[in-house]
């Protein structure tokens, strides 16, 4: 299991109150709440500040074939084909998935690899003719703005039956008719305590030592408690042949 895998919500470090938004749209999503399903959602702060893997284990818990209804964290261990779905990133068309009757539909752009505007247009005229609901995320939607191919979607975004979700580092370039639809969400680095407690449980997890006591903490003051750096650095430390955290891998 890769070090970066979130099995439940706990793993998701910091972003407090995205974190109680998404949570509460899956209850909704599950109980078929329309009035909260409508929502629109962008996520923004700095890169590897955890907005994509929060929204990628959201989308887990929606396709998710045996989630917890109290605790809303998979049952299944990971392993039902919605939750391996999403870990395997989608894939060229998104995820099909059946629950209670829905079909559920989520598909990831990562807007850092569109290589031109008939490409948005393409996706943006592909989900206008599915059924079911509809998830999707815009990866860094900032940078269409930055070749004028955000106003592209908005008439897709207006659709009915699409609930789309967004991350982006800087929102200043884009279009004001594409901000306005949607509510943002700045993202937030939990405590100094509390990331070192979610440091030391993922080492522990995947087996990794620490050389001494004060390198975790170093750790989480060098990531600026931004989760995607410290997964990197774990990742990097588990390659090596002591699979130890050191000063020098800082």
């Amino acid at each position: 299991m890769d070090i970066g895998h979130i099995s439940c919500w706990d793993d998701c470090l910091g972003n407090g109150q995205i974190k109680e938004h998404l949570r509460n749209l899956v209850a909704a999503i599950r109980i078929r709440d329309e009035k909260i399903v409508k929502q629109k959602s962008l996520l923004v702060g700095d890169t590897r500040s955890g907005k994509t893997s929060i929204l990628e284990w959201f989308l887990a818990c929606l396709h998710c074939q045996n989630l917890c209804s109290t605790t809303l964290n998979p049952n299944c261990g990971g392993n039902c084909k919605g939750c391996t779905g999403v870990d395997r990133r989608h894939g060229e068309h998104g995820l099909y998935t059946h629950f209670r009757g829905d079909d559920i539909h989520s598909h990831v752009l990562d807007c850092t690899l569109a290589e031109s505007a008939q490409e948005i247009r393409n996706f943006a005229h592909e989900f206008r003719g599915y059924d079911g609901r509809h998830f999707i995320i815009l990866d860094e939607v900032w940078r269409l703005a930055n070749r004028g191919w955000d106003e592209l979607l908005l008439t897709t975004i207006d659709k009915p039956g699409i609930l789309w979700f967004g991350t982006a580092m800087d929102v200043k370039k884009l279009d004001r008719a594409f901000q306005s639809r949607f509510n943002m969400f700045p993202t937030e680095p939990s405590g100094l305590e509390e990331t070192c407690l979610w440091i030391t449980r993922r080492m522990r997890r995947h087996r990794l030592c620490s050389a001494d006591g004060n390198v975790v903490v170093d750790l989480a003051k060098e990531a600026r408690q931004r989760p995607g750096m410290i997964i990197e650095v774990l990742r990097m430390v588990a390659t090596k042949s002591d699979r130890t955290l050191r000063q020098d891998d800082l």
